[in-house]
């Protein structure tokens, strides 16, 4: 049985479930680039990609690197999963081949809901936001992002994000309202 039921609304405001949650890394570590605190899930995007300032992002090394985010307990209607890399090949850092979404529960059964990939003509000395959206919805407490295919054997990670949406906000509602004429 598939994971994902109903349809995706993604017309209200669009709230970041994994904002300030904890997360694990399993993958090698880099010392130049270290998981610190809540460095993927505090909400603030890294500016500067091209010119590499040190901090601000995390290394994921080694073959199947996994980011895992614990919501802290099961959120429903879940449909939009993102993580945000550079691609930077003068300091060798170079993105995945593709990365895998899953989502589980418990934290032991796990359901793949989506994968991301790359083509292989990404600009460099740019930032690349990786994006699965889904057509449904589903509901999960953790949510794992895998990526395969580790190039130059470091991958830097800016954010990770875990979205759903919310009712329409007032000025959404305003817009519409004048629009139609209300």
């Amino acid at each position: 049985t598939s994971a994902i039921k109903g349809e995706a609304g993604r017309d209200g405001e669009r709230i970041n479930l994994a904002k300030a949650k904890d997360y694990t890394v399993s993958s090698g570590s880099n010392e130049k680039f270290p998981n610190k605190g809540h460095l993927l899930t505090d909400g603030e995007f890294k500016d500067t990609h091209y010119k590499f300032v040190k901090t601000g992002w995390m290394a994921v090394t080694g073959a199947g690197a996994e980011v895992v985010v614990d919501l802290g307990e099961v959120k429903e209607n879940i449909s939009d999963f993102e993580a945000s890399s550079c691609k930077n090949t003068e300091y060798n850092v170079d993105l995945c081949e593709a990365v895998f979404v899953s989502i589980s529960e418990d934290g032991e059964n796990w359901k793949n809901i989506g994968i991301y990939q790359f083509s292989g003509t990404e600009k460099d000395k740019a930032k690349h936001l990786i994006c699965v959206n889904i057509q449904g919805v589903v509901s999960a407490r953790y949510v794992k992002f895998t990526f395969e295919g580790i190039k130059n054997e470091v991958m830097l990670l800016d954010k990770v994000s875990v979205y759903t949406y919310g009712p329409k906000t007032s000025e959404q509602m305003s817009g519409i309202n004048t629009y139609y004429g209300a």
